[in-house]
């Protein structure tokens, strides 16, 4: 709750936020690399895991928390279309 406040204020209250395992549960080590094909997909689809469609959506921030202490955080965007034709060209 503290950290949707925090989401909310910084902004504002238009954001998404998908708690992913609460969706899958804890995979451990597997869960990196599931949530991050999870963030590849709601940028192809416009659609957010549980469901929510977010059109134009230009970009996900992926976080993984683990219990073993592992803690790991990258942010997915979509490639720009001039850059996606100048390398189908190449």
């Amino acid at each position: 709750a503290i950290a949707a406040r925090v989401l909310e204020g910084a902004f504002g209250a238009d954001v998404p936020v998908v708690a992913l395992k609460a969706l899958t549960g804890d995979l451990f080590g597997a869960f990196g690399a599931l949530a991050a094909a999870a963030g590849v997909l709601a940028l192809r689809d416009g659609v957010l895991p549980g469901g929510r469609a977010v059109p134009g959506l230009g970009a996900v921030l992926v976080h993984d928390f683990s219990c073993e202490g592992n803690h790991a955080a990258m942010v997915l965007t979509r490639r720009a279309p001039a850059a996606a034709a100048k390398r189908r060209t190449n």
